[in-house]
């Protein structure tokens, strides 16, 4: 009857009933009548979020198979994910990075061995990786990855103008497949390699979707390649996700000087150390039932840190929790439960 009443709406007069029954009961048994009151607090405080248990098991068993997939079959699993988002708590590249520290190869978007979708390839005899599908390229869709697959040769676009007059797609779009790194690993020895010189040569095509002039002028020019971070910013400008590396990796050195930690520094910390730490903001909530709690996520190259922010801690730095892509955070560190919080006291934009 009390799990009845607690499940159901505007049910406070049968449990105003049943918490005057439970104290007097508990007071007969010796129990302190403000320690009845706040034992029943808390069993009433369940009715906020609490499952009926078909629900519940429902839910445990979602929770049992995904687990066990994720054990048994990381690599498909998280192509699975990738397929079906948006779907779920994390962006892509937070499940793309949990991928890799898990072992799982991803390998980036290419012109000659992706597919719409994501998909898996043999990265050893025991082992498989997880090929991008064309449709994480911003902007080209679903007609232009049918576009792209449709028109592409048995043996695979040969050159930049093969694949521009293959698939007429627009200069933009192609302009994204380098800059995700589709055309990295050309088979043809004659072709540039690095991504400038690939956008450079786009560049002299001048070409719209139906009128494509070729062959391309055999000179060219010698381009400083790209280095490692601007092609990591180009693979989450134009895809969201990046098969390697993290953009923490471009604050590292910055925050190693100011003696901020990483997630591995957090993993060591004691309960009610103070500690320093910094990632991107993959999670941001404040719940209407959290009292005006807030609760974050920060990633970096290692992990995911878990930040808890007080009211007035959020309300007086509001702009800097609201608004940061890459936050650091100072406070006291929590264990509980096998968890570890951040129970914050200020919070820091990295820019």
């Amino acid at each position: 009857m009390l799990r009845r009443a607690m499940s159901r709406h505007r049910a406070e007069a049968e449990m105003a009933r049943f918490r005057e029954r439970f104290v007097a009961g508990a007071v007969t048994q010796g129990v302190a009548e403000a320690t009845a009151h706040e034992i029943f607090d808390k069993l009433a405080g369940f009715a906020s979020y609490g499952f009926c248990k078909s629900h519940a098991a429902a839910f445990a068993r979602t929770a049992y198979d995904t687990l066990w997939l994720r054990a048994h079959f990381p690599a498909a699993y998280c192509c699975s994910v990738l397929n079906n988002e948006p779907m779920g708590f994390y962006a892509p590249r937070v499940i793309v990075t949990d991928a890799r520290r898990h072992g799982v190869p991803i390998r980036a978007v290419h012109v000659n061995r992706s597919e719409a979708a994501c998909t898996l390839e043999s990265a050893t005899p025991d082992e498989m990786a997880i090929r991008l599908g064309f449709l994480y390229v911003d902007g080209l869709g679903e007609t232009g990855a049918e576009r792209l697959m449709t028109a592409r040769p048995t043996t695979g676009y040969t050159s930049l103008g093969d694949l521009c007059q293959r698939t007429r797609l627009p200069r933009r779009l192609v302009e994204r497949l380098i800059l995700a790194g589709g055309l990295d690993d050309w088979s043809s020895a004659s072709l540039p390699r690095d991504r400038r010189s690939l956008l450079w040569e786009l560049g002299r095509l001048r070409y719209q979707e139906d009128a494509l002039p070729l062959p391309l002028p055999p000179d060219s020019v010698e381009l400083e390649p790209m280095t490692y971070a601007e092609e990591l910013l180009a693979e989450y400008g134009s895809t969201g996700v990046a098969a390697q590396g993290h953009l923490m990796e471009l604050y590292r050195e910055r925050l190693a000087r100011a003696r901020i930690g990483t997630s591995q520094t957090l993993a060591k910390a004691r309960h009610g150390e103070r500690v320093q730490v910094a990632g991107f903001v993959v999670v941001r909530q404040q719940p209407p039932t959290a009292k005006g709690f807030a609760f974050f996520t920060l990633e970096d190259e290692w992990g995911l840190m878990n930040v808890i922010v007080r009211p007035q801690v959020f309300t007086a730095q509001r702009a800097e929790w609201v608004g940061a892509v890459v936050l650091a955070v100072e406070g006291i560190v929590q264990r509980a439960h096998g968890r570890i919080n951040v129970l914050a006291e200020r919070g820091q934009v990295i820019k």
